[in-house]
């Protein structure tokens, strides 16, 4: 397929475009002039424009469902004004029959409504069905979809899942209802009026269209699973409520929020909907790892809006309390977006920080269990299995790293894979196109992608050209942990990542400790000569390897955004790299003993060192909470690590011995155990709720 967008596909992917003005913050990237951009390019390209069916031929032969569910209620719209679907009875499944009796897909209710349609020049008459489907969590719900079908349509049907980038907590941006002429909202009806057009240039092709309210009747946006088992479903129910025959071929498009539902539904749809003839996906604008879609955006003057909206979204979908871990301004900003759509949030909360929504202890957001394990959910590529193809897959890049939301990087790295897997992928990179410029060039290329389906055209995969990208690894969930030798060898068990290691390269002092970055993707090995060593996604910010020290380095930590670490030496100089911030040390003051260690709080702005006995040293916003200082010891302390809070942290003495200290609690130890090496360290879980001691044989325990 060629696109005047386009570099030769001997070269990687990028097109070449000229930058042109910045997008507007309202919306996931559809900037406030996409009509006029994509009128020009839809009418450049030859789409029609639409007449949509009437009432009588729009109708289903039969509106029986399936057996296995009671037959679906039929009702008819009112022209007036549409009642939101948060109090709609519509919305709601009122059966006898348990939604876990009922297959996936049935109909449940169904009823036709005046839909508005912007290249239709009155309002037409479309189907919206409620329609049995699966939420994150794998339990049976219900949602909607609105059926649109041409008054032109193809001679073999042709469906198309058309996926909004509604992007709400609030249903009154639910497609179902803007699409009936239902008011979202002042800030919200422009990327409405951008969806209508958007359908209607589907339906010029003679394509059936279904728009599915793929968040749920919650509104849990992000939450891939969700998003992915509602748009199959939607299919499924179109092509039963119109009794079109198995072999329909059926296409996918989506942009930004709805390239969640769009790739989830490509990953799912081999082990949960078979039976669909699913012959192509387009997704633009991807969200393919969260981790580093929160690194990427945290404190951005525009998007940083969102990410509030998305924890709330994804509470939503996994059933998570956000009480606890929320700051008081945190838990005012999840209360304001509780009820809002993009364009509300987004661009609201200029340089907002995931720290400033977090109460200290909990300000590593990915060390968190619960987090942890809601990001690693929402990683994509990791359904069993994988998408059958073709696949058209879009981004653009305007900085280097990404489009200003989407990490480029990730979405090469995810279409990597998927060659990897023989998937057929054609992946476009917008060079120089932020998210809102990047839309108007992926919505004519995804049409014309899947009307290329369609017809049976042979599939361009451009997979020889696609660089390697990011790595996409989860982020650790505290079920695992690394090691590190002095001669510089890594050893990872559980989730912990192996990224690389020194072993077997030359060394001009012994490694003395580690630090893993958040998301758990790379480290830092420190030699006791002040080198530093980087792997994985871990960056060198520089080190005291060549420089004079007044005596050697002891232990390394890490900033919580990972742009930064702090050395310690043993006479506690203290050395800060990276946006790691200097608060004092020991260097040049007297000491009872050498220092042991160091360790940073929860929000990188102080650090506590250790002496070998037990005294402890707090700068910063680190408080003091107590030592083994005077206290006879039967073996030296090597290290301390603080509770996730900062409010305590334990001290660990090379016999085992273990000492907690504040809102620390003691575990056990290996106090009085024989041991066959003696201890180098100790790692707390990352709920505080356990740790664990090396020793220097490579024991755990």
């Amino acid at each position: 397929m060629s696109r005047s967008t386009r570099t030769s596909r001997s070269a990687p992917h990028r097109a070449a475009r000229s930058r042109g003005a910045a997008g507007s913050p309202a919306g996931v990237g559809v900037a406030r002039n996409i009509l006029r951009l994509l009128a020009a390019t839809v009418a450049a390209a030859g789409f029609a424009t639409v007449t949509l069916a009437s009432a009588a031929s729009a109708a289903p032969a039969s509106t029986t469902a399936p057996a296995t569910a009671p037959a679906p209620a039929t009702t008819t719209g009112s022209a007036a004004t549409p009642l939101l679907p948060s109090q709609d009875p519509f919305y709601t499944y009122s059966g006898t029959t348990p939604l876990a009796d009922i297959a996936p897909g049935t109909v449940l209710k169904s009823r036709s409504v005046q839909a508005v349609v912007s290249s239709a020049s009155n309002p037409v008459t479309a189907e919206q069905l409620l329609y049995r489907t699966t939420d994150q969590l794998g339990q049976p719900t219900v949602t909607v979809t609105t059926v649109l079908v041409p008054g032109h349509a193809t001679a073999t049907p042709e469906l198309v899942g058309y996926l909004s980038f509604y992007d709400a907590l609030g249903s009154q941006c639910d497609p179902s209802y803007t699409l009936q002429g239902g008011n979202p909202g002042a800030a919200n009806q422009g990327l409405a009026q951008e969806e209508d057009a958007l359908i209607g240039a589907y339906l010029g092709q003679g394509f059936i269209v279904t728009v599915p309210d793929f968040e749920g009747e919650h509104l849990a946006w992000t939450a891939g699973h969700l998003a992915g088992y509602a748009t199959l479903d939607a299919l499924r129910a179109t092509e039963s409520y119109l009794n079109l025959p198995a072999t329909t071929m059926a296409g996918l498009s989506g942009y930004s929020g709805g390239s969640i539902a769009a790739d989830w539904a490509s990953e799912l749809a081999p082990s949960y909907a078979p039976a669909l003839n699913l012959v192509g996906v387009a997704a633009g604008g991807i969200p393919v790892d969260e981790a580093h879609n929160l690194d990427y955006i945290n404190g951005s003057p525009v998007w940083s809006g969102i990410i509030p909206a998305t924890l709330v979204g994804e509470a939503r979908a996994f059933h998570v309390d956000l009480t606890p871990y929320l700051s008081a301004y945190g838990a005012q900003l999840a209360s304001q977006v509780a009820d809002q759509c993009i364009s509300q949030f987004n661009g609201a909360y200029p340089g907002l920080t995931v720290q400033q929504l977090l109460k200290p202890r909990y300000q590593a957001l990915l060390k968190q269990p619960v987090f942890a394990a809601m990001v690693n959910a929402q990683l994509m590529g990791r359904a069993p299995g994988h998408p059958t193809g073709p696949l058209f897959m879009a981004v653009g890049d305007s900085d280097g790293v990404g489009d200003g939301v989407m990490v480029t990087g990730d979405v090469e790295g995810l279409a990597h894979q998927y060659c990897r897997q023989g998937v057929p992928v054609d992946l476009a990179v917008y060079q120089g196109e932020n998210h809102s410029q990047a839309a108007v060039s992926f919505e004519p290329a995804a049409i014309a992608f899947l009307k290329a389906r369609f017809a049976g055209s042979p599939f361009q995969s451009s997979c020889a050209s696609i660089p390697v990208g990011n790595a996409l690894t989860a982020v650790p969930t505290g079920q695992g942990y690394w090691q590190a030798a002095k001669d510089g060898g890594v050893f990872s068990f559980g989730d912990a990542a192996f990224s690389g290691s020194m072993a077997g390269r030359h060394l001009n002092a012994p490694v003395v400790g580690m630090a893993v970055t958040p998301d758990g993707g790379g480290y830092w090995e420190v030699a006791a000569d002040g080198g530093v060593f980087s792997f994985g996604d871990a960056a060198f910010y520089g080190s005291m390897a060549g420089r004079h020290l007044n005596a050697p380095v002891v232990g390394m930590a890490a900033t919580p955004d990972g742009k930064g670490y702090w050395l310690v030496a043993q006479d506690g100089g203290v050395f800060a790299f990276g946006d790691a911030g200097f608060f004092g040390s020991m260097g040049g003051k007297p000491l009872n003993a050498p220092v042991a260690g160091l360790a940073a709080t929860g929000d990188g702005q102080g650090y506590w060192l250790v002496g070998r006995d037990g005294g402890v040293f707090a700068f910063g916003d680190a408080g003091f909470h107590g030592s083994m200082a005077g206290v006879a010891l039967n073996a030296p302390v090597v290290g301390l690590a603080p509770t996730a809070g900062g409010g305590g942290y334990w001290e660990v003495a090379a016999d085992g011995g273990v000492f907690a200290f504040g809102d620390a609690a003691f575990y056990g130890s290996m106090g009085g155990k024989p041991l066959a090496a003696p201890v180098v360290g100790l790692a707390p879980t990352a709920d505080g709720g356990g740790y664990w001691l090396a020793g220097a044989d490579g024991g755990t325990f």
